[in-house]
């Protein structure tokens, strides 16, 4: 019953707003994982304004995404594997 009901409430949905899978597709395509909200954030800074400031926030993030990576890569490398 339960996905008889979301089945139908996402037709309404998409039926309502004019969405096409095409377009559906299209958006989810550019679509950017909320983990990488801040990543995206200060690189449209420096594309938009390569101040030092701004090149300089962008490296700290990238810099602290490596040092997560090769955190994980050491605590769990089975998983890393399996992901890549």
């Amino acid at each position: 019953m339960w996905s008889t009901f979301k089945s139908a409430g996402k037709t309404w949905l998409k039926d309502g707003m004019g969405y096409t899978t095409k377009m559906i597709t299209q958006k989810n395509d550019f679509a950017i994982d909320v983990r990488d909200i801040n990543l995206h954030y200060l690189y449209s800074k420096v594309i938009k304004d390569p101040s030092t400031e701004n090149q300089e926030a962008l490296t700290a993030e990238l810099q602290q995404r490596l040092q997560i990576d090769s955190t994980f890569s050491t605590m769990f490398p089975q998983f890393i594997e399996q992901t890549k």
